[in-house]
């Protein structure tokens, strides 16, 4: 392929994924305790040691009003 081609076609991709970005419907990666869910949904991880770590930083957030 000739470079303008490969131009092309790597623009072409970038702009499907900012239209995708604007419908809300690109997952890339879920966030620490949630996982994928069929194709275009996230759900909180169904394993409860994950989720009751998750609680626990949001308790000890609540608590201290600091991250730190």
């Amino acid at each position: 392929m000739s470079e303008m081609e490969l131009s092309v076609l790597r623009q072409r991709s970038h702009e499907a994924l900012h239209q995708k970005t604007r419908r809300c419907e690109l997952f890339m990666t879920a966030a620490i305790g949630y996982v994928h869910i069929g194709q275009d949904r996230i759900d909180k991880d169904p394993d409860r040691r994950v989720q009751d770590a998750i609680g626990l930083v949001f308790a000890k957030f609540d608590e201290m009003r600091s991250v730190r």
